[in-house]
């Protein structure tokens, strides 16, 4: 769902004022990322209280390190798309949706949406793309390279 939302989001932003399927594209767009924000709470619960594979022995301290750090920052990137969205509409003026329930906005309307706008449309995304594509070879490394044989397991496990 994660990686969906931004191309969807640049459609988004390309489709003509006018276009009579406009605002139900974004109920969409603004659904899944409800959906999203919701699921991560669930997952950093999820994580708090449930035990985490180990990571495998073979591993060197320093990619220990790099392997942590990127996990976080790929939760931080993942809390923040959403939030970010959230703020930028409300500080449009738009409301959110979540399926036929509409959020109305918590802010009124500022060019604030501007600086969040700039967050949520270019900087995270580019960010995510670094950071999740870093991840990806990440593993690959610890299959192909490394011989893990164990490391994909326990990541989709």
């Amino acid at each position: 769902m994660f990686l969906s939302m931004i191309p969807m989001g640049m459609f988004a932003s390309m489709i003509p004022q006018d276009a009579w399927f406009r605002n139900h594209y974004y109920v969409v767009h603004k659904t899944i990322g409800v959906l999203i924000f919701s699921l991560l709470l669930v997952r950093l619960i999820w994580n708090r209280r449930s035990k985490r594979p180990e990571l495998d022995a073979s591993l060197k301290p320093a990619e220990r390190k790099w392997a942590h750090r990127v996990h976080i920052l790929l939760y931080v990137l993942l809390l923040a798309m959403p939030v970010t969205g959230f703020v930028m509409t409300s500080y449009h003026g738009y409301p959110t949706f979540f399926f036929a329930w509409e959020l109305q906005p918590l802010w009124g309307e500022s060019d604030a949406y501007i600086i969040w706008g700039t967050f949520h449309k270019y900087i995270l995304p580019y960010l995510i793309y670094i950071i999740l594509g870093a991840h990806i070879l990440g593993a690959l490394k610890h299959h192909f390279i490394d011989r893990h044989t164990t490391a994909l397991k326990r990541m989709v496990g």
